[in-house]
């Protein structure tokens, strides 16, 4: 999917997304868009109030408007749920030409903000669950390599709000992949896995990454690992990562320590079976390092991490760990 920005929009367009804000400005808003789309004003004024993630299909002899509702003072995470559900939930009614207009939105200061989170939303709405099942041949238009989002904000803010939807694009593949970790089965993610997941992202965007085998392991006493992995037919690995940005400063450290239990039984303690599988999930914590890390050296930020996953299985067997143990 490309993200094109400008300060107007290709005639082309036939399906178009207008966010709109719950303000004191809100009957004027509706009043223009009603002019130009040659609809009742009065009606619209009457049944549309712009709440959070409220949309409203105008049908003109040009496109398709789809008018978004934001609420009143949306936070970065609010537009980005709004437009996340509604890649999701409208996809089967707009193609690979989407166009975006934020001319009712004109508020300079978030508006960058809202750009970065619309096209992280909007990317994310194109994920499905289920990696392993047999497709049904329905793919999401705006997953296809040759969809176009174009767009619309004031000229002064092109520049700036280009890069802000770029960063919104970067991430929010960074995070479908996480979301495909831990979707994941327990035996499509072994400690092995996460390790050559964490090897490959840091040669691709340039950070460091060491990983500790069994024997490493052992050698550096790392027992309580070793203990919860030692029934387990899949060896334990320790993953260091490291983000530095380039060149001098002084940037902030920052520790991060994720879970990485691909599967956990509970061991001697085990866990209720009614449940039982979403233990594959178990490994969130780690997930959530990986994918900070992969932003954090994707974005180039500011800031200076040091990620630590120690992966393994929790088993059920004669050998397990049992409460006490020392």
């Amino acid at each position: 999917m490309h993200i094109k920005l400008s300060y107007s929009l290709n005639a082309e367009i036939e399906h178009l997304i207008l966010p709109i804000l719950s303000t004191d400005q809100l009957e004027q808003t509706l009043q223009s868009i009603a002019d130009q789309g040659g609809v009742s004003a009065k009606r619209l004024q009457a049944n549309y109030k712009a709440e959070r993630g409220e949309v409203q299909v105008l049908y003109t002899e040009e496109r398709s408007i789809y008018l978004l509702g934001l609420g009143k003072n949306p936070k970065f995470a609010d537009v980005l749920k709004v437009f996340r559900s509604f890649s999701s939930k409208h996809q089967s009614k707009f193609g690979k030409l989407l166009g975006l207009s934020w001319k009712h939105c004109q508020d300079q200061a978030e508006l960058p903000r809202w750009v970065e989170a619309a096209a992280n939303g909007l990317v994310l709405g194109t994920y499905q669950i289920g990696r392993f099942k047999s497709k049904d041949g329905k793919v999401h238009p705006l997953s296809e390599a040759d969809a176009d989002v174009h767009v619309e904000v004031e000229e002064k803010l092109v520049k700036t709000c280009e890069a802000a939807a770029v960063r919104g694009k970067r991430m929010a593949y960074t995070q479908m992949g996480i979301l495909d970790m831990v979707n994941a089965p327990s035996n499509k993610k072994l400690p092995s896995d996460l390790a050559s997941w964490a090897l490959e992202s840091g040669k691709k965007f340039g950070y460091d990454v060491q990983v500790f085998d069994q024997e490493k392991i052992t050698a550096t006493g790392l027992d309580a690992l070793l203990a919860v992995n030692r029934v387990s037919e899949h060896p334990a690995a320790f993953i260091i990562m490291e983000y530095k940005p380039e060149g001098p400063g002084d940037y902030k450290k920052i520790g991060l320590v994720g879970k990485g239990v691909t599967f956990d039984t509970g061991g001697l303690s085990i866990k209720p079976s009614m449940n039982m599988h979403y233990m594959k999930s178990d490994m969130g914590g780690a997930a959530a390092v990986f994918g900070t890390l992969e932003v954090a050296a994707k974005l180039k930020l500011p800031v200076h991490l040091i990620g630590i996953v120690p992966a393994t299985e929790n088993s059920v067997d004669a050998k397990a760990v049992k409460p006490s143990d020392v």
